[in-house]
């Protein structure tokens, strides 16, 4: 009894494993293409062969023929040996499926394709929270955005801090250095990033630079007028009390 149920055991395991196998093997491999790009899948083998391929159950090639509605959108490579989908949109995306027959064999394959937007250059919006000017520091609020996604975070010159974010489609990342903050938006297809400058070593208004300097060349045309009025005026007192020194 012990040993048929060891049996019966084993013989449940080896189910179990190749269902789960099975249930692997069936898992769609994921592509990401952006739009008006470009989809292809390798064949395999060269040919002769019969080719299907279905998109959410609909024909795109039957037989190696490729039907009307995607007549001046595919085609294939025999260089590469690969069918190719041009011009890709958002409804594009989906469940595709590929069965090549060659020699009474099938083969078949699962692709789920996303088709994204490549992400444009992030917006950036700064505001100061606080400035100490005698430590050459700053805090301030960020908030970054692509679309309708965005991220708000706190950054000092060296690290930021993200406090709140909606992000649906693009993955933003706020980070701060060298004086600048930098934000970069990715998806699975493309990235785009922006810095602008944190903050300014602040320093004397230019008016006030400019009445210094005005001091500076009055005060030194003053003592230079003073150093030239004294020696005229010495050097005339010398010629002045020389005839009377000569008379005695």
């Amino acid at each position: 009894m012990n040993t048929d149920f060891s049996i019966l055991k084993i013989l449940l395991l080896l189910r179990f494993w190749g269902n789960a196998d099975a249930d692997i093997s069936k898992v769609p491999t994921q592509r990401y293409r952006g739009k008006n790009a470009s989809f292809c899948v390798e064949v395999g083998d060269a040919p002769p062969y019969d080719i299907r391929l279905t998109f959410k159950n609909n024909l795109v090639v039957n037989n190696n023929k490729t039907t009307e509605a995607y007549k001046h959108r595919v085609n294939y490579s025999e260089k590469n040996i690969e069918l190719c989908l041009h011009n890709l949109n958002e409804s594009d995306s989906g469940i595709y499926k590929l069965s090549v027959v060659k020699n009474q064999k099938v083969d078949d394959k699962e692709f789920h394709l996303v088709v994204q937007d490549v992400v444009p250059r992030p917006v950036i919006q700064m505001s100061a929270l606080h400035s100490n000017l005698s430590a050459d520091q700053c805090l301030i609020a960020v908030n970054c955005s692509v679309w309708e996604d965005w991220v708000f975070s706190v950054c000092n010159e060296s690290v930021c801090l993200t406090s709140e974010s909606s992000l649906r489609t693009v993955n933003l990342t706020v980070s701060a250095g060298y004086r600048s903050v930098f934000c970069i938006g990715r998806n699975d297809v493309s990235a785009s990033n922006i810095s602008e400058q944190m903050c300014f070593t602040d320093s004397p208004e230019p008016e006030l630079y400019l009445y210094a300097r005005l001091l500076t060349v009055l005060g030194l045309t003053v003592l230079g007028l003073t150093v030239i009025l004294c020696t005229i005026f010495i050097w005339r007192a010398k010629k002045c009390t020389s005839p009377s020194i000569k008379h005695q």
